[in-house]
């Protein structure tokens, strides 16, 4: 098997672990979007080496270009990702507040 097949397929699983963790915090959907768009890039860049391997510059060129877009579209998604985490951590500010007071048992008044 091709190196490169291989270390593709691993990169691919990767993305799918990666897809996982994201579900475990985001729901499913989340983690399944995530995942698809790094799959997709994965690929990209997999046929973007194999153009500039093969000489053919017209396929290194829409490969690239495709690469890029696919870029393009990963960021917003975990700009998103990282918006409702830096949510989530604002709803749970209160929660830190109070639990850095001191407990007093209520049993030794």
């Amino acid at each position: 098997m091709p190196t490169c097949l291989i270390s593709t397929e691993r990169l691919l699983a990767n993305q799918e672990d990666i897809g996982d963790a994201v579900a475990a915090f985001y729901g499913r959907n989340a983690g399944d979007a995530l995942t698809a768009l790094l799959k997709d890039h994965i690929l990209l860049a997999a046929q973007l080496l194999n153009a500039a391997k093969a000489g053919d510059q017209a396929a290194l060129t829409e490969a690239s270009e495709a690469w890029y877009a696919n870029a393009d579209d990963i960021g917003p998604a975990l700009d998103a990702l990282i918006a409702r985490l830096l949510a989530l951590r604002d709803d749970l500010a209160p929660f830190e507040t109070s639990s850095q007071q001191p407990f007093e048992d209520p049993s030794t008044d």
